[in-house]
């Protein structure tokens, strides 16, 4: 199993010496396996001659090794090929019938792609919220439950409520009743999947109504 996963597994030693490692690893690097096993980890996938606690650098290794503990971490990596990508890495002890830890398992996942997503999608909420920011009209946005979850300037200008004050109040405590009718109606035609125009209804500020086009 651990040398058909495709995940990279390491496994490695409390000298920090590895002891075996799977077939995905060797694909990627082209390393041979005789030529790796026994060697130091920070030797071979650092290019250290000392552990890198040894120099200045957070190990994890030796943080499981001590404690007993599993630890994980996520960064940026160079790739065998010289590209960077963002692995997630899972280190778990192999410990003997004492409790003693005798070896640590390393699991190297690449999470390059969802990173990549992960950031587009921060770029684009981003850019939507500077949109939102400058925008002259109000705007505000709900929750499927109806719920504020944001609104702009423009929002707090014209109708004098903060976010702060709103934030997941439902959408009714803005509409008077008796413009209640036809707005739930509009809503209930956008979450089927509809679209309309605008339409003359109102609002409550603050402190009375206003008559708008929404």
């Amino acid at each position: 199993m651990l040398h058909n996963l495709h995940e990279i597994i390491i496994v490695i030693d409390e000298d920090y010496r590895i002891t075996d490692l799977n077939n995905t690893i060797l694909k990627i690097s082209g390393f041979k396996r005789k030529d790796v096993i026994g060697r130091y980890c920070f030797e071979v996938f650092h290019g250290n001659n000392k552990p890198c606690a040894r120099m200045g650098e957070t190990c994890y290794l030796e943080e499981v090794f001590n404690t007993g503990e599993a630890r994980s971490c996520q960064h940026e990596n160079t790739h065998f090929k010289g590209s960077k990508v963002f692995v997630d890495i899972r280190f778990s002890p192999l410990k003997d019938k004492r409790g003693n830890v005798t070896h640590v398992v390393e699991a190297i996942r690449d999470i390059t792609e969802r990173k990549r997503a992960e950031q587009a999608l921060k770029e684009s909420e981003e850019k939507h919220r500077t949109f939102l920011e400058l925008n002259p009209d109000p705007v505000v946005v709900y929750d499927c439950e109806g719920q504020v979850i944001y609104f702009n300037p423009a929002f707090t200008h014209v109708f004098g409520w903060s976010l702060e004050e709103r934030l997941g109040k439902k959408m009714g405590d803005f509409v008077p009743n008796e413009f209640w009718p036809e707005t739930k109606k509009l809503i209930d035609k956008v979450m089927a999947g509809g679209t309309f125009s605008t339409f003359e209804t109102g609002r409550y500020t603050k402190d009375e109504i206003s008559y708008l086009s929404v």
